[in-house]
């Protein structure tokens, strides 16, 4: 009876660890140089918000929230600085570990990678 208590108290502190650890698609993202895009960088946040940033600008143009879709994706929410009433979606689909494409209604607009 020890035992099965010790087992089941080891598989929930597992689960619980497992679903603390951070989502693939948390951190900084670069546009891939074949890719022609606006944005210079992507900032996933492990807080659940995201960033897009123009070259030469300190401020976000896109402000995004974001949440998992699956355990190698994620859909964020953006509003423009210069319209925050308009909602923008995407979808950052990790496609390797250092790789990942973003998508807007189910099409491509952007290959990235993960910065050093």
């Amino acid at each position: 009876m020890i035992k099965k208590s010790v087992s089941i108290a080891t598989l929930i502190g597992v689960s619980l660890l497992a679903g603390c650890s951070p989502h693939p698609g948390a951190g900084t993202w670069l546009p891939l140089a074949e890719t022609e895009s606006e944005y210079t960088r992507l900032e996933v946040n492990f807080d659940a918000k995201a960033e897009f940033f123009l070259a030469g600008k300190e401020a976000a143009e896109l402000r995004c929230f974001w949440g998992g879709d699956s355990a190698r994706s994620i859909s964020m929410k953006c509003s423009a600085a210069s319209n925050p009433d308009v909602d923008i979606h995407y979808v950052l689909k990790i496609t390797g570990s250092d790789r990942a494409e973003l998508l807007q209604a189910g099409q491509s607009v952007m290959l990235m990678k993960r910065k050093d």
